[in-house]
């Protein structure tokens, strides 16, 4: 598949967390990508109903505006890796950008127009650089991709059915991991994968091996891996507290050779 890509070049990015909304990122190796082992957290983006919107960005000189000068005017310093691996230098405003990864779908899809360029880039996010304590966005890397691509993924982990052992006193369903890392195309990868859990009892719990994956779908993880556990909490017995011992009163403390009653004040 020949890349809409033109001029390159090429720069480190690093990943980092904020505050908010989770959005799906991917980090790639050779011709065989990697997703981020946990979604990671970005500056709060809107929702944006209906269908994916093409996202607009242009090109950024190599030798332009410093990354801080640019966010001082309200544009973000990207780039995005196409599928020969090379990276292109790219912004857009803020505004733009959060509409983008709000009208993304769970696995990060969106297009991308290159002002200038001729047609429309599939893309996923693949690594988010921000400052945390200042909830800022500082720079994105986008990674061109298709269909037919295969790349190893975090997908969220969702618990469906209900067992009537979860109604009685005292019993507990415990989710103990909230994602799966499995291995598919881009066009196989499901949204969430849904565990069954309406046959689980008290004392049981359901591994990763357990889960029966969807077509096209591989489990790219350990299997012992627990998802979700069923146990039974006992009240917790208080202990009945002791009486306060009395603390003799001044005087009351025979001295070598006297007795408790001697020691004891006159009245």
């Amino acid at each position: 598949m020949a890349s809409a890509l033109g001029a390159t070049s090429s720069r480190n990015t690093r990943s980092a967390l904020s505050s908010s909304v989770s959005v799906p990122i991917l980090e790639y190796e050779s011709t065989q990508w990697e997703q981020a082992s946990s979604q990671r957290n970005i500056a709060r983006v809107p929702e944006v109903s209906g269908r994916m919107a093409t996202f607009t960005v242009t090109r950024r000189a190599e030798r332009g505006d410093k990354p801080k000068q640019l966010r001082k005017k309200g544009f973000i310093p990207m780039s995005i890796v196409d599928r020969t691996h090379t990276t292109h230098l790219i912004q857009a405003s803020i505004t733009d950008l959060k509409n983008a990864f709000g009208s993304t779908d769970s696995r990060g899809m969106m297009d991308v127009q290159i002002e200038g360029d001729s047609g429309v880039l599939k893309a996923m996010i693949k690594s988010v650089d921000s400052d945390p304590i200042a909830h800022q966005i500082l720079s994105v890397t986008l990674q061109e991709v298709a269909a037919d691509d295969t790349i190893n993924a975090t997908v969220p982990v969702v618990a469906v059915g209900h067992s009537d052992d979860a109604d009685a006193e005292g019993v507990v369903l415990t989710a103990v991991t909230t994602e799966l890392k499995v291995r598919a195309k881009v066009s196989n990868l499901p949204e969430a994968i849904e565990v069954d859990v309406s046959n689980l009892h008290p004392g049981e719990h359901i591994s990763a091996s357990d889960v029966t994956l969807p077509d096209g779908v591989e489990l790219h993880q350990s299997g012992e891996a627990v998802l979700f556990t069923m146990a039974t909490v006992a009240e917790p017995v208080l202990e009945p507290e002791e009486a306060p011992s009395a603390y003799p009163v001044e005087g009351d403390t025979p001295e070598p050779g006297e007795t408790q009653e001697e020691a004891a004040p006159e009245s």
